[in-house]
């Protein structure tokens, strides 16, 4: 399996039309499915060209159509390639009783259809499994000029190939393919983008195609963003794409063309004497640009690198859960010395869009120094961070084993009050909640993915918030 992503949008009055997987590719080995992330090669070129009669007269019957079609695949490998393999030939040799220009777009997918059919039934036929394929398939239609798309799958019902026109509409419109909990997903996730206006469409499908990729419940689906677009000629052209990994506490860019991480290779092997003069896209260039690898305290040589990849999701469920299982665990290894015990934050609010970080707060006597752990956590894969420029608080992070921030304060104090009261005022007002959730994901799209920009550009929202939790406990007094 796999993830594809067809998309469309409008820009400077121009339609700009994408593709986009992952470059993970799986085989059947004696012990079952082996991946390999990076190197798969999903989104494809197709030339087409389309010549008319009577060849040996030029122009008398028109001339030939040539243009670059583009094609991004999931599901099996070897039929995808079988099948680009025999279209790449197939559709440079196209003839027509007719002038190539009223040739349609669907004409053209009507003579792919017969290929990929073909292709199905004699791989099902001598193949036990891993004979299906699904693809996007577009470029120019001769007859109008637009680009245009179609998604060719099999029919659960007839399991025959068929096929339909997809980003027909105008505004924002997106199509996928793959394996279906990664389609749901990142469907999810992009349509949160686009609910909360003004969208930057092309970072959005990026950003949110990598959280599926680095997500580790979708077995299938990893490596690198490949990409693919059509130029203002219509031809579908490839560029390569930035990565980005969060490792110790720096952020690390990865160049890759169509999977393959290009300083790998150079550095394992070099390119002798050429350079590969190539185009990249840098999706995430503004989070190397913004990321702040500073400490927040290192006099004691602990202190460590806050700044982080953020990201904000939809209101899960399970996290009120994943608080009662982290505290349980808590209470048995603070001993006693901690006072109580709040789930606070976005994750506490019910339907509330959030980071997806479970803040938990631990009241206790006194904090002290926040450079000396008041609790010894290591054992949770927790690290100190210190007060991370909060007086009177120690926080706790995990990133490993669950996604958690532990914020130790004075039991009864300003930071433990104040942080009760903004949860209960969310909690008791869903649509200052779902206001809320909407302006998070509306800082990600004005470009804030790391932690430092985004909580310094949420702080005026959030400060407003907390002035209306506090009226409304000094107007209803318990």
């Amino acid at each position: 399996m796999s993830l594809c992503i067809a998309w469309k949008y409008e820009e400077a009055g121009n339609s700009k039309v994408y593709f986009a997987a992952d470059s993970c590719v799986t085989f059947q080995g004696e012990e079952g499915a082996l991946e390999l992330p990076y190197g798969g090669v999903k989104v494809l070129a197709l030339p087409v060209r389309i010549i008319p009669p009577g060849t040996k007269i030029p122009g008398q019957f028109g001339n030939p159509f040539e243009r670059i079609y583009g094609m991004a695949f999931v599901d099996g490998y070897v039929p995808a390639f079988l099948l680009k393999e025999a279209l790449s030939e197939a559709l440079l040799h196209l003839q027509i009783a007719g002038a190539p220009e009223n040739v349609t777009f669907l004409q053209i997918c009507d003579f792919v259809l017969k290929f990929h059919r073909h292709f199905h039934e004699e791989l099902r036929r001598h193949l036990k499994s891993q004979y299906e394929v699904s693809f996007f398939f577009g470029g120019v239609c001769p007859a109008t000029g637009r680009v245009r798309v179609a998604k060719f799958y099999v029919d659960f019902d007839s399991e025959t190939p068929v096929y339909t026109e997809i980003l027909q509409g105008g505004g924002v419109q997106y199509d996928t393919l793959g394996q279906p909990a990664a389609e749901r997903r990142f469907r999810q996730l992009f349509e949160l983008n686009l609910s909360a206006p003004p969208c930057r469409v092309h970072f959005a499908v990026w950003r949110r195609l990598r959280e599926i990729l680095r997500d580790a419940q979708f077995r299938f689906v990893k490596g690198a963003v490949q990409h693919g677009e059509f130029a203002a000629n219509g031809n579908f052209l490839f560029s390569g794409s930035m990565d980005l990994d969060f490792i110790e506490g720096r952020l690390q860019s990865r160049l890759f063309i169509r999977g393959t991480e290009i300083d790998v290779v150079h550095q394992a092997h070099g390119f002798g004497d050429f350079h590969l003069n190539y185009t990249y896209a840098l999706p995430f260039d503004e989070d190397v640009h913004a990321f702040d690898p500073s400490h927040f305290w290192n006099d004691d040589g602990s202190g460590i690198v806050i700044d982080e990849p953020v990201t904000v999701v939809p209101h899960e469920n399970d996290w009120a859960d994943a608080y009662v299982s982290e505290r349980d665990f808590l209470i048995r290894m603070t001993g006693g010395r901690a006072l109580g015990f709040e789930h606070i934050g976005s994750t506490a609010v019910p339907e509330m869009a959030s980071r997806p970080v479970i803040d938990i707060l631990v009241g206790v006597e006194q904090v002290g120094d926040p450079r000396k752990p008041p609790f010894d956590l290591r054992l949770r894969n927790y690290e100190l961070a210190g007060d991370c420029g909060i007086p009177g608080r120690a926080l706790y992070r995990k990133r490993d084993d669950g996604m958690f921030d532990l914020h130790v304060v004075q039991y009864g104090g300003e930071f433990w009050n104040r942080s009760i009261q903004l949860r209960d005022y969310l909690r008791a007002h869903p649509n200052e909640a779902g206001n809320y959730g909407l302006e998070k994901v509306r800082i990600l799209n004005r470009g804030s993915w790391t932690a430092k920009r985004y909580l310094t550009e949420r702080a005026g929202y959030l400060g407003q918030l907390i002035a209306l939790a506090r009226a409304r406990d000094m107007n209803n007094p318990s």
